[in-house]
Protein backbone atom coordinates (compact mmCIF):
# COMPACT_ATOMS: atom_id res chain seq x y z
CA UNK A 1 0.00 0.00 0.00
CA UNK A 2 1.42 3.38 -0.99
CA UNK A 3 0.57 6.82 0.37
CA UNK A 4 1.55 10.16 -1.15
CA UNK A 5 1.77 13.24 1.06
CA UNK A 6 2.03 16.75 -0.35
CA UNK A 7 3.27 18.68 2.67
CA UNK A 8 4.51 22.16 3.49
CA UNK A 9 6.15 21.29 6.81
CA UNK A 10 8.34 18.54 8.25
CA UNK A 11 6.03 18.15 11.28
CA UNK A 12 3.02 17.28 9.13
CA UNK A 13 5.09 14.83 7.08
CA UNK A 14 6.22 13.17 10.32
CA UNK A 15 2.62 12.91 11.58
CA UNK A 16 1.51 11.18 8.39
CA UNK A 17 4.46 8.77 8.37
CA UNK A 18 3.87 7.86 12.01
CA UNK A 19 0.16 7.45 11.46
CA UNK A 20 0.08 5.27 8.35
CA UNK A 21 3.66 4.12 7.91
CA UNK A 22 2.80 0.73 9.41
CA UNK A 23 0.25 0.24 6.62
CA UNK A 24 2.62 0.91 3.75
CA UNK A 25 5.13 3.23 2.16
CA UNK A 26 4.69 7.00 2.57
CA UNK A 27 6.19 9.18 -0.16
CA UNK A 28 6.57 12.89 0.67
CA UNK A 29 6.49 15.61 -1.96
CA UNK A 30 6.70 19.40 -1.94
CA UNK A 31 5.91 19.68 -5.62
CA UNK A 32 4.22 23.01 -6.38
CA UNK A 33 3.47 22.42 -10.07
CA UNK A 34 0.01 20.93 -10.57
CA UNK A 35 0.77 18.97 -13.76
CA UNK A 36 3.93 17.44 -12.31
CA UNK A 37 2.09 16.61 -9.09
CA UNK A 38 -0.60 14.72 -11.02
CA UNK A 39 2.05 12.86 -13.05
CA UNK A 40 3.75 11.97 -9.78
CA UNK A 41 0.49 10.51 -8.45
CA UNK A 42 0.02 8.57 -11.69
CA UNK A 43 3.51 7.11 -11.37
CA UNK A 44 3.26 6.12 -7.70
CA UNK A 45 -0.37 4.84 -7.85
CA UNK A 46 -1.14 5.60 -4.19
CA UNK A 47 -4.11 4.27 -2.25
CA UNK A 48 -4.57 7.62 -0.49
CA UNK A 49 -3.18 11.12 -1.06
CA UNK A 50 -2.64 13.56 1.79
CA UNK A 51 -2.48 17.30 1.16
CA UNK A 52 -1.41 19.64 3.92
CA UNK A 53 -3.53 22.77 4.09
CA UNK A 54 -1.24 25.50 5.35
CA UNK A 55 -1.68 29.24 5.85
CA UNK A 56 1.70 29.80 4.23
CA UNK A 57 1.15 32.20 1.35
CA UNK A 58 2.80 30.03 -1.32
CA UNK A 59 0.41 27.18 -0.48
CA UNK A 60 -2.89 29.07 -0.14
CA UNK A 61 -3.93 28.80 -3.78
CA UNK A 62 -1.89 25.75 -4.69
CA UNK A 63 -3.44 23.50 -2.04
CA UNK A 64 -6.94 24.14 -3.44
CA UNK A 65 -5.96 23.73 -7.09
CA UNK A 66 -4.04 20.53 -6.28
CA UNK A 67 -7.04 18.91 -4.59
CA UNK A 68 -9.39 20.05 -7.36
CA UNK A 69 -7.04 18.66 -10.00
CA UNK A 70 -6.61 15.33 -8.22
CA UNK A 71 -10.31 14.69 -7.63
CA UNK A 72 -11.12 15.50 -11.25
CA UNK A 73 -8.25 13.41 -12.63
CA UNK A 74 -8.84 10.45 -10.28
CA UNK A 75 -12.36 10.75 -8.86
CA UNK A 76 -12.17 7.59 -6.73
CA UNK A 77 -8.79 8.35 -5.18
CA UNK A 78 -9.23 9.48 -1.55
CA UNK A 79 -7.66 12.91 -1.04
CA UNK A 80 -7.37 13.77 2.66
CA UNK A 81 -6.58 17.30 3.79
CA UNK A 82 -4.43 17.70 6.87
CA UNK A 83 -4.67 21.16 8.44
CA UNK A 84 -1.69 22.79 10.08
CA UNK A 85 -4.17 24.06 12.68
CA UNK A 86 -7.89 23.88 13.44
CA UNK A 87 -8.74 27.03 11.45
CA UNK A 88 -12.29 26.99 10.09
CA UNK A 89 -10.92 28.75 7.01
CA UNK A 90 -8.67 25.77 6.26
CA UNK A 91 -11.51 23.30 6.86
CA UNK A 92 -13.89 25.08 4.48
CA UNK A 93 -11.15 25.59 1.92
CA UNK A 94 -10.37 21.86 1.91
CA UNK A 95 -13.97 20.68 1.69
CA UNK A 96 -14.88 23.20 -1.00
CA UNK A 97 -11.94 21.98 -3.04
CA UNK A 98 -13.31 18.44 -2.94
CA UNK A 99 -11.19 16.79 -0.24
CA UNK A 100 -12.58 13.45 0.92
CA UNK A 101 -11.94 14.27 4.56
CA UNK A 102 -10.16 16.73 6.84
CA UNK A 103 -7.87 15.78 9.72
CA UNK A 104 -6.84 18.08 12.55
CA UNK A 105 -3.16 18.01 13.55
CA UNK A 106 -4.12 17.41 17.18
CA UNK A 107 -5.57 13.96 16.42
CA UNK A 108 -3.64 11.12 18.05
CA UNK A 109 -2.25 8.29 15.97
CA UNK A 110 -5.04 5.85 16.80
CA UNK A 111 -7.66 8.37 15.78
CA UNK A 112 -5.65 9.15 12.65
CA UNK A 113 -5.66 5.47 11.65
CA UNK A 114 -9.37 5.13 12.37
CA UNK A 115 -10.13 8.08 10.10
CA UNK A 116 -8.04 6.55 7.29
CA UNK A 117 -9.94 3.26 7.59
CA UNK A 118 -13.29 5.09 7.63
CA UNK A 119 -12.43 6.95 4.44
CA UNK A 120 -11.41 3.84 2.51
CA UNK A 121 -14.50 1.93 3.70
CA UNK A 122 -16.75 4.69 2.37
CA UNK A 123 -15.41 4.36 -1.15
CA UNK A 124 -18.15 3.32 -3.63
CA UNK A 125 -17.99 -0.20 -4.98
CA UNK A 126 -18.43 -0.63 -8.69
CA UNK A 127 -18.12 -3.57 -11.12
CA UNK A 128 -16.07 -1.70 -13.67
CA UNK A 129 -12.40 -0.95 -13.97
CA UNK A 130 -11.24 2.59 -13.29
CA UNK A 131 -11.16 3.34 -17.00
CA UNK A 132 -14.54 1.81 -17.79
CA UNK A 133 -16.29 5.15 -18.08
CA UNK A 134 -15.03 8.56 -19.04
CA UNK A 135 -15.93 11.83 -17.40
CA UNK A 136 -19.71 12.15 -17.04
CA UNK A 137 -20.95 15.54 -18.16
CA UNK A 138 -22.73 17.40 -15.36
CA UNK A 139 -25.15 20.28 -15.91
CA UNK A 140 -26.53 22.24 -12.95
CA UNK A 141 -29.67 24.39 -12.96
CA UNK A 142 -29.80 27.14 -10.32
CA UNK A 143 -32.21 29.95 -9.57
CA UNK A 144 -32.64 32.22 -6.59
CA UNK A 145 -36.35 31.58 -6.11
CA UNK A 146 -38.44 28.39 -5.90
CA UNK A 147 -40.10 27.90 -9.29
CA UNK A 148 -42.11 24.90 -10.46
CA UNK A 149 -41.12 25.68 -14.05
CA UNK A 150 -37.51 24.87 -13.14
CA UNK A 151 -38.55 21.21 -12.86
CA UNK A 152 -40.21 21.46 -16.28
CA UNK A 153 -37.03 22.88 -17.78
CA UNK A 154 -34.79 20.31 -16.07
CA UNK A 155 -36.78 17.28 -17.18
CA UNK A 156 -37.13 18.45 -20.80
CA UNK A 157 -33.43 19.29 -21.05
CA UNK A 158 -32.52 15.85 -19.67
CA UNK A 159 -34.91 14.08 -22.05
CA UNK A 160 -33.45 15.84 -25.06
CA UNK A 161 -29.94 15.02 -23.89
CA UNK A 162 -31.00 11.37 -23.49
CA UNK A 163 -32.33 11.28 -27.07
CA UNK A 164 -28.87 12.06 -28.38
CA UNK A 165 -27.02 9.45 -26.28
CA UNK A 166 -26.03 5.97 -27.32
CA UNK A 167 -28.04 2.82 -26.61
CA UNK A 168 -26.10 1.95 -23.46
CA UNK A 169 -25.72 5.54 -22.25
CA UNK A 170 -28.03 7.06 -19.67
CA UNK A 171 -28.92 10.50 -18.33
CA UNK A 172 -29.80 11.05 -14.67
CA UNK A 173 -31.76 13.89 -13.05
CA UNK A 174 -30.94 14.80 -9.46
CA UNK A 175 -33.99 16.79 -8.34
CA UNK A 176 -32.66 18.73 -5.36
CA UNK A 177 -34.51 21.99 -6.01
CA UNK A 178 -37.60 23.54 -4.51
CA UNK A 179 -40.50 22.93 -4.66
CA UNK A 180 -39.23 19.48 -3.73
CA UNK A 181 -39.74 16.38 -5.92
CA UNK A 182 -41.51 18.29 -8.71
CA UNK A 183 -39.69 16.37 -11.45
CA UNK A 184 -40.91 13.05 -10.07
CA UNK A 185 -44.44 14.41 -9.73
CA UNK A 186 -44.65 15.82 -13.26
CA UNK A 187 -43.25 12.62 -14.76
CA UNK A 188 -45.63 10.47 -12.73
CA UNK A 189 -42.83 8.53 -11.05
CA UNK A 190 -42.92 7.09 -7.55
CA UNK A 191 -39.76 6.45 -5.62
CA UNK A 192 -39.10 4.62 -2.38
CA UNK A 193 -35.39 5.36 -2.67
CA UNK A 194 -34.22 8.97 -2.47
CA UNK A 195 -31.16 11.07 -3.16
CA UNK A 196 -30.62 11.36 0.59
CA UNK A 197 -30.64 7.55 0.86
CA UNK A 198 -28.15 7.23 -1.97
CA UNK A 199 -25.68 9.70 -0.47
CA UNK A 200 -25.97 8.27 3.04
CA UNK A 201 -25.20 4.83 1.60
CA UNK A 202 -22.74 5.89 -1.06
CA UNK A 203 -20.55 2.83 -0.39
CA UNK A 204 -23.41 0.59 -1.55
CA UNK A 205 -23.84 2.08 -5.02
CA UNK A 206 -23.44 -0.46 -7.80
CA UNK A 207 -25.08 -1.31 -11.10
CA UNK A 208 -27.78 -3.44 -9.49
CA UNK A 209 -28.81 -0.63 -7.14
CA UNK A 210 -28.95 1.88 -10.01
CA UNK A 211 -31.15 -0.46 -12.08
CA UNK A 212 -33.54 -1.29 -9.25
CA UNK A 213 -33.72 1.84 -7.09
CA UNK A 214 -33.24 4.79 -9.46
CA UNK A 215 -36.71 5.36 -11.05
CA UNK A 216 -36.68 5.30 -14.84
CA UNK A 217 -39.03 7.25 -17.11
CA UNK A 218 -40.23 5.92 -20.47
CA UNK A 219 -37.85 8.39 -22.13
CA UNK A 220 -34.92 6.49 -20.59
CA UNK A 221 -34.06 9.23 -18.10
CA UNK A 222 -33.60 8.19 -14.49
CA UNK A 223 -34.60 10.48 -11.61
CA UNK A 224 -33.59 10.75 -7.97
CA UNK A 225 -35.56 13.19 -5.81
CA UNK A 226 -35.01 14.24 -2.22
CA UNK A 227 -38.02 12.23 -1.06
CA UNK A 228 -39.84 13.06 2.17
CA UNK A 229 -36.72 13.47 4.29
CA UNK A 230 -36.10 17.17 3.64
CA UNK A 231 -34.35 17.53 6.99
CA UNK A 232 -31.89 14.91 5.81
CA UNK A 233 -30.56 17.29 3.17
CA UNK A 234 -29.07 19.51 5.86
CA UNK A 235 -27.30 16.53 7.41
CA UNK A 236 -25.45 15.51 4.25
CA UNK A 237 -21.68 15.85 4.51
CA UNK A 238 -19.76 17.43 1.59
CA UNK A 239 -17.24 14.55 1.34
CA UNK A 240 -20.08 12.03 0.96
CA UNK A 241 -21.79 14.22 -1.65
CA UNK A 242 -18.55 14.38 -3.62
CA UNK A 243 -18.07 10.61 -3.43
CA UNK A 244 -21.63 10.14 -4.63
CA UNK A 245 -21.15 12.46 -7.59
CA UNK A 246 -17.90 10.71 -8.45
CA UNK A 247 -19.65 7.32 -8.33
CA UNK A 248 -22.17 8.51 -10.93
CA UNK A 249 -19.37 8.67 -13.53
CA UNK A 250 -19.46 4.88 -13.76
CA UNK A 251 -23.17 4.60 -14.51
CA UNK A 252 -24.24 7.72 -16.39
CA UNK A 253 -23.10 9.66 -19.43
CA UNK A 254 -24.80 12.84 -18.31
CA UNK A 255 -26.21 14.18 -15.03
CA UNK A 256 -28.59 17.15 -14.78
CA UNK A 257 -28.92 18.59 -11.26
CA UNK A 258 -31.86 20.83 -10.39
CA UNK A 259 -30.84 23.19 -7.57
CA UNK A 260 -33.34 25.93 -8.34
CA UNK A 261 -34.78 27.54 -5.22
CA UNK A 262 -31.96 26.33 -2.95
CA UNK A 263 -30.81 29.23 -0.77
CA UNK A 264 -27.75 27.69 0.94
CA UNK A 265 -24.73 28.81 -1.09
CA UNK A 266 -22.41 26.20 0.41
CA UNK A 267 -24.95 23.50 -0.46
CA UNK A 268 -25.12 24.76 -4.06
CA UNK A 269 -21.34 24.93 -4.23
CA UNK A 270 -20.97 21.34 -2.98
CA UNK A 271 -23.19 19.99 -5.77
CA UNK A 272 -21.84 22.40 -8.40
CA UNK A 273 -18.08 21.98 -8.03
CA UNK A 274 -18.12 19.02 -10.47
CA UNK A 275 -20.35 20.88 -12.95
CA UNK A 276 -19.25 21.36 -16.54
CA UNK A 277 -21.86 24.11 -16.97
CA UNK A 278 -24.36 25.96 -14.80
CA UNK A 279 -27.60 27.43 -16.12
CA UNK A 280 -28.94 30.36 -14.10
CA UNK A 281 -32.70 30.24 -14.62
CA UNK A 282 -34.66 33.49 -14.31
CA UNK A 283 -37.40 35.63 -15.79
CA UNK A 284 -37.78 39.22 -17.02
CA UNK A 285 -39.22 40.50 -13.72
CA UNK A 286 -37.19 42.91 -11.60
CA UNK A 287 -37.69 40.66 -8.57
CA UNK A 288 -36.22 37.68 -10.39
CA UNK A 289 -33.35 39.76 -11.74
CA UNK A 290 -32.36 41.18 -8.36
CA UNK A 291 -32.59 37.83 -6.60
CA UNK A 292 -30.47 36.13 -9.27
CA UNK A 293 -28.01 39.02 -9.27
CA UNK A 294 -27.44 38.46 -5.55
CA UNK A 295 -27.19 34.69 -6.04
CA UNK A 296 -24.59 35.22 -8.75
CA UNK A 297 -22.54 37.45 -6.44
CA UNK A 298 -22.59 34.74 -3.78
CA UNK A 299 -21.56 32.07 -6.28
CA UNK A 300 -18.67 34.23 -7.44
CA UNK A 301 -17.67 34.78 -3.83
CA UNK A 302 -17.26 31.08 -3.05
CA UNK A 303 -15.37 30.64 -6.33
CA UNK A 304 -14.76 27.73 -8.66
CA UNK A 305 -17.60 28.57 -11.05
CA UNK A 306 -16.10 31.27 -13.24
CA UNK A 307 -16.77 30.67 -16.92
CA UNK A 308 -19.35 27.97 -16.22
CA UNK A 309 -22.50 30.05 -15.68
CA UNK A 310 -24.91 30.94 -18.50
CA UNK A 311 -28.30 32.67 -18.40
CA UNK A 312 -31.57 30.97 -19.37
CA UNK A 313 -34.64 33.22 -19.38
CA UNK A 314 -37.89 31.36 -18.79
CA UNK A 315 -41.44 32.60 -19.57
CA UNK A 316 -39.86 35.09 -21.94
CA UNK A 317 -41.97 37.70 -23.75
CA UNK A 318 -39.91 39.07 -26.63
CA UNK A 319 -42.22 42.09 -27.02
CA UNK A 320 -41.72 43.14 -23.39
CA UNK A 321 -38.81 44.86 -21.69
CA UNK A 322 -36.18 44.31 -20.46
CA UNK A 323 -34.81 42.34 -23.37
CA UNK A 324 -32.86 39.11 -22.98
CA UNK A 325 -29.76 40.81 -24.33
CA UNK A 326 -29.97 43.60 -21.74
CA UNK A 327 -30.48 41.21 -18.82
CA UNK A 328 -27.54 39.06 -19.91
CA UNK A 329 -25.35 42.15 -20.21
CA UNK A 330 -26.39 43.40 -16.76
CA UNK A 331 -25.51 40.04 -15.23
CA UNK A 332 -22.35 39.80 -17.36
CA UNK A 333 -23.35 36.31 -18.48
CA UNK A 334 -23.64 34.67 -21.89
CA UNK A 335 -27.25 34.11 -22.93
CA UNK A 336 -27.85 30.38 -23.39
CA UNK A 337 -31.54 30.40 -24.31
CA UNK A 338 -34.92 32.03 -23.89
CA UNK A 339 -38.03 29.92 -23.31
CA UNK A 340 -41.38 31.41 -24.43
CA UNK A 341 -44.30 31.74 -22.00
CA UNK A 342 -47.05 29.68 -23.65
CA UNK A 343 -49.11 29.24 -20.48
CA UNK A 344 -51.78 27.01 -22.02
CA UNK A 345 -49.23 24.56 -23.43
CA UNK A 346 -47.32 24.43 -20.13
CA UNK A 347 -50.50 23.71 -18.20
CA UNK A 348 -51.47 20.91 -20.58
CA UNK A 349 -48.00 19.34 -20.50
CA UNK A 350 -47.70 19.40 -16.70
CA UNK A 351 -51.19 18.08 -16.02
CA UNK A 352 -51.13 15.40 -18.73
CA UNK A 353 -47.77 13.93 -17.79
CA UNK A 354 -46.68 14.15 -21.43
CA UNK A 355 -43.85 16.28 -22.78
CA UNK A 356 -43.62 19.30 -25.03
CA UNK A 357 -41.92 17.07 -27.60
CA UNK A 358 -44.96 14.80 -27.65
CA UNK A 359 -47.75 17.37 -27.44
CA UNK A 360 -46.19 20.37 -29.17
CA UNK A 361 -43.18 19.21 -31.20
CA UNK A 362 -42.98 22.47 -33.21
CA UNK A 363 -43.46 24.90 -30.34
CA UNK A 364 -40.91 27.54 -29.46
CA UNK A 365 -40.28 25.82 -26.13
CA UNK A 366 -39.48 22.52 -27.83
CA UNK A 367 -37.18 24.20 -30.34
CA UNK A 368 -35.35 26.03 -27.55
CA UNK A 369 -34.78 22.86 -25.53
CA UNK A 370 -33.59 20.94 -28.59
CA UNK A 371 -31.05 23.64 -29.45
CA UNK A 372 -29.80 23.84 -25.87
CA UNK A 373 -29.50 20.05 -25.52
CA UNK A 374 -27.43 19.88 -28.70
CA UNK A 375 -25.07 22.50 -27.31
CA UNK A 376 -24.79 20.61 -24.04
CA UNK A 377 -23.92 17.41 -25.92
CA UNK A 378 -21.37 19.33 -27.95
CA UNK A 379 -23.16 18.87 -31.26
CA UNK A 380 -22.90 21.50 -34.01
CA UNK A 381 -25.94 23.71 -34.49
CA UNK A 382 -28.29 22.55 -37.22
CA UNK A 383 -29.35 26.04 -38.25
CA UNK A 384 -27.96 29.54 -38.11
CA UNK A 385 -24.87 30.06 -36.03
CA UNK A 386 -24.16 32.77 -33.54
CA UNK A 387 -26.37 34.52 -31.00
CA UNK A 388 -28.79 35.82 -33.59
CA UNK A 389 -29.39 32.33 -34.97
CA UNK A 390 -29.85 30.90 -31.48
CA UNK A 391 -32.40 33.54 -30.51
CA UNK A 392 -34.27 33.05 -33.78
CA UNK A 393 -34.59 29.32 -33.12
CA UNK A 394 -35.52 29.86 -29.51
CA UNK A 395 -38.12 32.61 -29.61
CA UNK A 396 -38.94 32.92 -33.26
CA UNK A 397 -42.19 30.96 -33.51
CA UNK A 398 -44.98 29.94 -31.18
CA UNK A 399 -47.36 28.97 -33.94
CA UNK A 400 -46.82 25.26 -33.37
CA UNK A 401 -48.06 25.55 -29.78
Amino acid sequence: MTFVAFVASDSTGHLIREGVGRLGEVVDSRELDLERAIRFVDATAPSVVFVEFSMQSQWLRYQESLVQGLVRHKPFLPVIAVGENDSRHLLLSALRSGATDFLMPSADLDEFNRRIEAVTERLPRHPFGSEARGHAQMTVVVGARPDEDAALFTEHLAMQIQRGLGEDEDCLILDVGFPANDVLTILGLRAEYSLVDAIRNVHSIDGLLVDTAFPRHDSGVRVLGVGDDLDGLAELQPPDVMLFLDALHYYFKHVVINLSGVADIDFIQTFSKRADRIFLLGTQTITSFRANEQLLKELNRVGGMQGKVELVLDRYEKRSLPSAKLLAERLELPLAATLPVDWAARLEVVNSGETFMERFPRSGYTQAIRSLAKRVRGEPAASKSGLGGLLTGVIGSRKGS
